[in-house]
């Protein structure tokens, strides 16, 4: 069950993300380069046929490889959504509906959030500031100084709750489109 993120507890998790993000985005990159490699095989049938299984298993070492650091970030909740620019979403609440916090490679914090639906393309600037805000709804001072009091971003986005998520169905299959990565 995955559950919502505030933009502090997305923005926490970034050290670990990125080098998930990270790590995916070049195995991807070494898989593309042997796909290319498999299809300007030479026509000698026997070097293409030992060459093939070379990169056979390679291809399905990288596969797996990728698949596992895609279920370490669903471990975290988090959502991966694109290979080239190295894209994740974190699940969110904003004035009582479900959207997504987004952020990646290369950005310094989360950002930009987005509908559901809309995609990396409806990504928006986060509105308004981070400020301490109490339990008791008390500002915390001007510094912000109350560890025992959570961050929480005024305006339209809540604190977490749970949340339903599966995987999408028949990634571990072989071939590209078993790395696709489609959230609901």
């Amino acid at each position: 069950m995955s559950r919502y993120f505030t933009v502090e507890e997305a923005n926490k998790t970034l050290p670990l993300v990125r080098r998930v993000v990270t790590d995916i985005v070049a195995a991807h990159s070494e898989r593309v380069e042997l796909i290319k490699e498999y299809g300007h095989l030479d026509h000698d049938l026997e070097t293409m046929t030992t060459r093939r299984r070379e990169l056979d298993g390679l291809l399905n070492d990288l596969t797996e490889r990728i698949n596992a650091h895609i279920d370490e970030l669903e471990k975290i909740g988090v959502v991966f959504k694109g290979f080239e620019p190295g894209l994740v979403d974190f699940h969110a609440l904003m004035e009582g509906r479900e959207v997504f916090l987004c952020w990646k490679l290369g950005e310094a914090q989360v950002e930009y959030w987005h509908e559901v639906d809309a995609g990396y393309a409806g990504r928006q600037p986060l509105p308004g500031q981070l400020e301490v805000v109490g339990s008791d709804g008390n500002d915390a001072g001007e510094h912000g100084e109350r560890p025992d009091r959570p961050l929480r971003r005024p305006g339209p986005f809540s604190d977490r709750g749970p949340r339903a998520y599966a995987p999408a169905a028949g990634r571990r299959g072989s071939g590209l489109g078993s790395l696709d990565q489609t959230a609901r």
